[in-house]
């Protein structure tokens, strides 16, 4: 059973069309906050927002921590204690689980892969269904092209 993300709670009205916009929006999100965790190591959820400001644009606190609760709850970061953040109270500090499913690092990585696997399909009568193979590879190529940006 696959592990399912999910990346934005809608709590407001919108149209359909703006809620998957949105929702792609946070899972794209939660991808840089994963690659500064593992570019960058133990952070706070303030460290997170510094470096997203600084090196990919502005970002809502809240954001930082919804996506950060998010990693958390998929256990791709966990809390490893706390120190003293502003007015002498505790932050959490948060580093990456060092036994990541090699998935969830294909997942969030911003390299195209440079190759994938496919399965091999049979027909009701046993024989290769090149069809639904040809299928599968236009899918796959498809979600590749849409997140890399490039044409096939």
């Amino acid at each position: 059973m696959a592990i399912q993300i999910k990346s934005y709670y809608k709590t407001t009205p919108i149209a359909e069309e703006i809620l998957a916009k949105a929702i792609a929006s946070a899972k794209d999100q939660e991808n840089k906050i994963y690659q500064i965790f593992k570019k960058f190591g133990c952070m706070t959820t303030w460290d997170v927002y510094e470096v997203y400001n600084q090196l990919i644009g502005p970002i809502l606190p809240s954001s930082v921590g919804r996506s950060i609760d998010t990693l958390k709850k998929q256990n791709i970061i966990y809390g490893i204690g706390t120190i003293p953040g502003e007015n002498g109270r505790p932050v959490t500090l948060y580093e990456l689980n060092n036994i990541l499913p090699e998935v969830i690092d294909r997942k969030y990585s911003n390299e195209l892969p440079k190759s994938f696997k496919l399965d091999l399909v049979l027909d009701k009568d046993g024989n290769i269904d090149t069809e639904k193979i040809v299928e599968n590879l236009d899918l796959v190529l498809s979600k590749l092209s849409r997140k890399f940006n490039i044409s096939y």
